[in-house]
């Protein structure tokens, strides 16, 4: 308690020193030596002395005196807050004291500015009309609201009044005046939105975004933040109606100042908009976002290239070098064991020789030179192994040509983007970013009127379906009926996803918490979930799930088709085998006819 009387007796020292200078050299106005000018001192210096003692103690007061007031009075004040005790903790709070209708000096408090979040109303003379007063539109914005007035019975005391703007338009009497009776910050402001009484909210809604919100077969809104609004709705207690679609079919950009599409709509008419926006930076000087629910991103979607044809299996064990090279060292090794055998003159069948071991036959007649028998043989065993390794790794999995696996492939590979125009800044926020794999990709956008022809183009495969990443998963295995895509790993954009209310909504804080605990709890995700199941069903809810991946959507079952490589290979065989046989036969009857082989 020293602390406090210490500082009352600085405070009241500092107002003597400013009631003494303004007493002397004040020209302007009423005298502060007229008992009405002490009067209005002495209940203005109670106010602040009573605040910080009790509910404001510790906060950062900040003084809106109305011009009004005699002279010499805001001096006064501004000085007796200087030595006031502030913690970072405690909240700051402005204090308004006038003696009329505080409407001239709230002014600059317009819709388009930042209304102070805690606001204490002092008026020094009787209020007749509270209510208009409270439920002024400048004060609309304002999250702790109170006022002090003098009560008409009683001019020496002062009575505190507050207003629930969604119960009644009446004023909430909280009691009179004094720093006994409020002893807390809560106490002198309770929460003016305990709950929204059934009240009506207009919001602006797109049903399109499958499978956030949409509209179902039957017509009604459905989706997961449909779950989430009705959730809401039975928790806070309001009811609500939501459009189908914007009037110009946009999400809204800026332009000349104002704003299109369903961002329009929330920064003119609507209370908020249930739809699932990115938060973008450009959202924040004129929108209030709530807490994030879903981490989301744009995805490129890529046509699946076609398999190989599987009669490309024997060919595509090794690479064209290695065949190249492969060919030409048995040609030389022909020639030269042919050569060999000329001088020689012995065996002439150095071809048929040098295929046996290749086709995994045995000699029965090697040729005179062991070391270089011995030396194509050890090469024949390498070859035939790592042709046989190879061949099994292609039949173990799906052979397709190689995709794109990054953004920078993307942006350097001749493929262009296709977007849907659905009046967002998507292209533009690539080419204006400062990461220059999205400059490449701004520069590479091909705006398309719908889905149709966007989708076209990606079956196509000279263009990219770039759009939401979980709403555009959903409407190619519905709506398309599409499969044969793929997913690049990297994400476009990512970005945190909230929900878009109007500027300086005082409730927005009970949606803010409800949301935050909803996702906390793990409910949107679980939504989510229920509505990709019952719109695409299991399989389906596995490709949603997993579409990031690089795997052939028809499934891992090996099948006939699959295995018939391998008979091709022993069909070859057998066929080879029967001709090296064939032309062995034929070969010996012509050198030494007569003989049996």
């Amino acid at each position: 308690m020293s602390w406090r009387i210490l500082w009352i007796f600085m405070a009241f020292t500092s107002v003597l020193r400013a009631v003494a200078a303004t007493g002397i050299s004040n020209t302007v106005g009423e005298s502060l030596t007229t008992s009405h000018t002490r009067e209005v001192l002495g209940r203005v210096l109670s106010v602040v002395v009573g605040l910080a003692q009790g509910p404001a103690r510790g906060s950062m007061m900040t003084l809106h005196l109305d011009p009004a007031l005699p002279a010499g009075v805001a001096a006064a004040a501004q000085d007796a807050t200087l030595n006031l005790p502030q913690s970072p903790a405690a909240p700051p709070l402005h204090l308004a004291f006038f003696l009329t209708t505080p409407t001239h000096f709230l002014a600059h408090w317009s819709p388009t500015g930042r209304p102070p979040r805690h606001l204490l109303l002092v008026s020094l003379e009787p209020v007749l009309d509270v209510a208009a007063l409270l439920m002024q539109p400048l004060l609309s914005g304002v999250h702790s609201l109170a006022l002090l007035t003098p009560l008409i019975v009683e001019p020496g005391s002062l009575a505190a009044y507050t207003v629930l703007p969604f119960c009644s338009p009446s004023p909430h009497f909280l009691g009179r005046w004094s720093p006994h009776i409020f002893p807390t910050w809560d106490s002198l402001f309770p929460d003016r939105f305990p709950t929204t009484c059934r009240a009506t909210f207009h919001l602006a809604s797109w049903l399109i975004e499958i499978p956030f919100l949409y509209q179902d077969v039957n017509g009604r809104a459905a989706g997961a933040s449909m779950q989430m609004l009705d959730m809401l709705a039975k928790a806070l207690n309001f009811s609500y109606n939501l459009t189908n679609e914007p009037l110009d079919q946009q999400w809204g950009y800026l332009q000349n100042g104002s704003w299109s599409g369903l961002a329009g709509m929330v920064s003119l008419d609507y209370d908020f908009s249930p739809n699932s926006m990115f938060q973008i930076p450009q959202f924040y000087a004129y929108f209030d976002l709530s807490r994030c629910f879903m981490r989301a991103a744009f995805g490129a979607f890529l046509r699946i290239p076609a398999p190989l044809p599987r009669w490309q299996a024997l060919v595509r064990p090794f690479t064209t070098g290695v065949w190249a090279v492969l060919v030409t060292a048995f040609l030389l090794s022909c020639c030269c064991i042919a050569l060999q055998a000329k001088v020689q003159q012995r065996d002439r069948d150095s071809f048929l020789a040098l295929l046996r071991p290749l086709l995994c036959q045995s000699d029965p007649r090697q040729p005179q030179s062991r070391s270089l028998a011995s030396l194509w043989m050890l090469s024949c065993l390498v070859i035939t192994t790592a042709f046989t390794s190879h061949l099994v790794i292609i039949f173990a999995k799906h052979a397709y040509p190689p995709r794109l696996t990054s953004l920078s492939q993307l942006a350097t590979s001749s493929v262009r983007l296709a977007m849907v125009d659905l009046g967002d800044n998507t292209h533009k926020d690539l080419k204006d970013s400062e990461n220059m794999v999205y400059r490449q990709l701004g520069e590479k956008v091909d705006l398309f009127p719908g889905y149709e022809p966007a989708v076209a183009t990606m079956e196509a495969g000279t263009h990219a379906l770039v759009d939401v990443l979980q709403y555009t998963q959903v409407i190619l295995l519905t709506r398309f009926q599409r499969q044969r895509w793929y997913l690049l790993p990297e994400p476009i954009l990512p970005s945190y996803v909230s929900w878009m209310f109007k500027k300086h909504q005082p409730w927005k804080g009970k949606f803010d918490k409800a949301i935050q605990r909803l996702a906390e709890a793990g409910l949107y995700t679980h939504w989510l979930q229920v509505e990709v199941r019952r719109l695409v069903g299991a399989t389906g809810e596995r490709r949603w799930a997993g579409g990031v991946g690089g795997e052939d959507v028809t499934g891992h079952t090996i099948t006939t088709a699959h295995l018939q490589g391998p008979f091709l290979v022993l069909v070859l065989g057998w066929a080879l085998g029967g001709i090296v046989c064939i032309m062995e036969i034929t070969v010996a009857r012509i050198l030494q006819p007569g003989e049996d082989p």
